[in-house]
C-alpha cells in the first residue's frame, strides 16, 4: 500500500521534499512512506502522524490477544469505523458501505502482519488525550523512537481518537502544521 502511494505521488511530484500526514492506520502508512522515500534517496520534509501506533512485537501481541477474545472489541471497531464512513458519505453509496466491514478487518490484517520500519526523518505525532477507558494511556512517544530517527514534537489534543477528523480538531492540527510547513517552505502557507 505505501509503496503504491509512493507511485501515486511521484507521478504529480516526481521528487521531494515530502510532506506526509496521516490518521490511525493511515499514520503507520505515511511513516511506512517515509522510510520508503528515504531508501530511494529522497527527502521528507515533515512526517505527521494523527494517534498512531507503531507495528512492533508489543503492538503485534496486544492485536493477538484482541484475536484470542470473542472478537467483540475488534468488531465493535469496525461497526465503529463503517458507522462513521457511511454517515459522511451521499446517497446511492451504499454497495461501498457495505462492503466497509470487509475493508477494515483487511486493514487490520496489514497491521498485524507489518513492522514498522526505521526512517530518519522527524515527527509530529498528534495524540488524543481523552480516553473512554481511563486505564488507557495517551501513546507514549517512546514507543515511536526506535522508528524515527530525528526529533519527536509532540502535540497534545483535547479530544477522542474516532473525533481527531473533526472541525475543532482539525483547527487545531491545521494550525500546527500550517506553522511547520511555513518553516520548511518559507513562509508560504497561509493559516486559516
Amino acid at each position: 500500500m505505501a509503496l503504491d502511494y509512493i507511485e501515486q505521488i511521484r507521478r504529480i511530484q516526481p521528487h521531494g521534499p515530502y510532506c506526509l500526514l496521516g490518521y490511525s492506520f493511515g499514520g503507520v502508512v505515511a511513516h511506512t512512506m517515509a522510510a520508503y522515500l528515504e531508501l530511494q534517496g529522497e527527502q521528507v520534509a515533515l512526517l505527521a502522524v494523527m494517534d498512531t501506533i507503531p507495528m512492533n512485537p508489543v503492538a503485534k501481541s496486544r492485536a493477538s490477544i484482541d484475536e484470542q477474545d470473542d472478537g467483540t472489541s475488534r468488531e465493535k471497531i469496525i461497526r465503529l469505523f463503517a458507522n462513521r464512513v457511511s454517515d459522511a458519505l451521499p446517497d446511492g453509496t451504499k454497495p461501498f458501505v457495505e462492503r466497509i466491514p470487509q475493508v477494515v478487518r483487511h486493514l487490520v490484517q496489514l497491521m498485524v502482519n507489518h513492522l514498522s520500519p526505521r526512517c530518519n526523518s522527524g515527527m509530529i505525532l498528534f495524540r488524543a488525550m481523552i480516553r473512554k477507558d481511563p486505564s488507557t494511556l495517551p501513546l507514549s512517544p517512546d514507543e515511536w523512537k526506535p522508528y524515527v530517527k530525528g526529533q519527536i514534537d509532540v502535540c497534545d489534543l483535547d479530544c477522542e481518537h474516532y473525533v481527531m477528523d473533526q472541525p475543532a480538531p482539525l483547527a487545531e492540527i491545521g494550525g500546527i502544521l500550517a506553522r511547520k510547513l511555513n518553516e520548511i517552505h518559507g513562509g508560504e502557507v497561509k493559516e486559516r
